[in-house]
């Protein structure tokens, strides 16, 4: 360690607590995910800021709401940097909707907190195409509602890079219906939306703290819903191509700025040294730091 320009720790529980054995905390950033900061919350209640802020010079969280669960959310030395997505290398080509089915996606690990459930649930209601993307312990009892329901959804089990990249092309509308528990297991801030929304496909998200994050940060082509709404969208889109191609054509415009070579920057600048607001910068320019 001693051989360091900086140190970048993730989670900050429990990596940041080793890192500062060995390393000295000014030229240490630490960032905290969902996991950590359920950790922190649950070892230390009230305490959990004051007792780790001392771990690092500079804390990264990758949510504003999980900044605000740790007790961090005005702290200057507190960032808010979402974890990056992969962009397209060209803008995304959608096909048009006319004449045809709407298709839906469901890219996810199969556990409960990601309530798959209800994505089966609501196509079936809407007579929507679902595809189901990943793989998990609920996949066998949620094949079994599928073929209950009646609906036409197919699982693809794990995929690779390029097949997801496939899949966004041959869909439409992405469901992200993930629970949130404000004292538990919960998303940090979601990937697969903003993966989805990148390559021009609309996000239908249950309304929860996390989701309403997703909104306020990557605009109308998050559309909000309560479970029991998911279906009534899904028919309101399936009627309307018009709208759908034109929240299709704004999506991908609101995530740029989560492309890993942006968010790099932002924690390229935090670990060169202290600045103000700098995490928050959208206009970072691209000049590279040299720190190992």
């Amino acid at each position: 360690a001693r051989r360091w320009d900086a140190a970048l720790s993730h989670w900050a529980l429990p990596c940041a607590v080793a890192t500062g054995l060995g390393f000295d905390a000014h030229r240490h950033v630490a960032v905290w995910h969902s996991a950590d900061v359920q950790l922190a919350t649950r070892l230390l209640g009230r305490r959990a800021w004051q007792a780790t802020r001392a771990l690092a010079r500079e804390h990264v969280f990758v949510a504003e709401h999980l900044r605000a669960r740790v007790g961090a959310a005005r702290d200057v030395r507190a960032h808010v940097v979402p974890m990056g997505v992969d962009l397209p290398a060209r803008p995304p080509q959608r096909r048009s909707i006319d004449g045809r089915r709407l298709r839906a996606l469901v890219l996810a690990r199969l556990v409960p907190i990601k309530r798959v459930e209800l994505a089966i649930a609501a196509c079936a209601d809407a007579g929507v195409e679902l595809v189901i993307a990943g793989d998990g312990p609920e996949r066998l009892g949620l094949e079994r509602l599928a073929r209950a329901r009646g609906g036409r959804v197919r699982f693809e089990g794990t995929v690779s890079p390029a097949r997801r990249d496939a899949l966004f092309a041959e869909s439409d509308v992405l469901l992200a219906c993930s629970a949130h528990d404000p004292r538990g297991v919960t998303e940090g801030y979601p990937v697969a939306p903003r993966e989805a929304l990148a390559h021009g496909v609309v996000v239908i998200a249950t309304r929860d703290p996390v989701h309403e994050e997703l909104a306020r940060r990557c605009g109308r082509a998050v559309i909000l819903r309560a479970p029991d709404a998911l279906a009534s969208s899904l028919r309101a889109l399936s009627s309307d191509p018009t709208e759908i191609s034109r929240l299709s054509r704004l999506a991908p415009e609101h995530v740029e700025a989560d492309g890993w070579r942006s968010v790099g920057l932002r924690i390229e600048r935090l670990l060169e040294g202290p600045r103000s607001n700098i995490a928050e910068r959208s206009d970072l320019d691209a000049s590279r730091a040299g720190v190992r």
